[in-house]
């Protein structure tokens, strides 16, 4: 019950959430605050997107075969890839207003008098809010 396809998709979504955590350790720079917010949400949107669509697929196959010998419609491994690539994509225009709105950057943090902190200028609830 597992397409290759969509095996795939789910596979590359959990890379590029491990690799997040390369990502996130990272000195910050304007690159590295662009690809924190890039790959946190496309890695978990690309996941669960796939891992949806693979229960969805199953689901519709046994209640349609509980109902009638008609075969379901969108079950074949193109159009399972352009549900979740469709899923992915919500996200994708989520990034992209929120890049425009607030552009990614750095700024220096001053928790005391002795101590400066390099770090992305990004606040927490813009942050939550997107994922």
């Amino acid at each position: 019950a597992s397409g290759r396809e969509l095996s795939f998709m789910l596979l590359f979504g959990i890379l590029i959430c491990y690799l997040n955590t390369f990502i996130l350790l990272a000195k910050p720079s304007t690159l590295t605050c662009s690809l924190q917010r890039v790959g946190i949400g496309i890695g978990f949107s690309l996941t669960y997107a796939a891992l949806f669509t693979k229960t969805n697929r199953i689901s519709r196959i046994f209640n349609a075969a509980s109902t009638s010998a008609k075969r379901p419609e969108f079950i074949s491994p193109k159009s399972q890839v352009a549900i979740t690539c469709s899923l992915v994509a919500v996200q994708v225009a989520i990034i992209g207003m929120w890049m425009l709105v607030e552009t990614p950057g750095t700024r220096y943090h001053h928790p005391s008098r002795s101590e400066v902190i390099l770090k992305c200028k990004l606040e927490d609830s813009t942050f939550l809010v997107s994922q």
